[in-house]
């Protein structure tokens, strides 16, 4: 895969694909975690910060009509953010098999 094809870095077996992260993207992402979760395909780490955040999460829409999902004031949601993208990109990749740990 050429840098132009998404692939910024390989680290020790590891690649970096630039990912588009945007409202839409990101809401996305948290209706397809969400659909996962509750058919039991997708369960998540026994990780209190990060269940905190994503179950602070809030969803509105913005006068332009598009999806906000952000935490609220004074509240973080860099865990929730990371495991949603892993989430949507597991989603979207070809079959992957083994187990994947979040680790805080």
């Amino acid at each position: 895969m050429s840098r132009s094809q998404g692939r910024i870095a390989d680290w020790r077996g590891l690649q970096a694909v630039r990912q588009p992260w945007t409202n839409e993207s990101k809401a996305e992402a948290l209706s397809t975690a969400r659909a996962h979760a509750n058919t039991a395909r997708l369960s998540l780490p026994d990780n209190g910060p990060l269940v905190g955040e994503l179950r602070s999460l809030e969803q509105s829409v913005l006068p332009s009509g598009r999806p906000k999902i952000a935490a609220p004031p004074g509240l973080h949601d860099d865990y929730a953010t990371a495991f949603l993208a892993l989430a949507a990109y597991l989603h979207s990749a070809p079959t992957i098999s083994g187990s994947f740990s979040m680790v805080a």
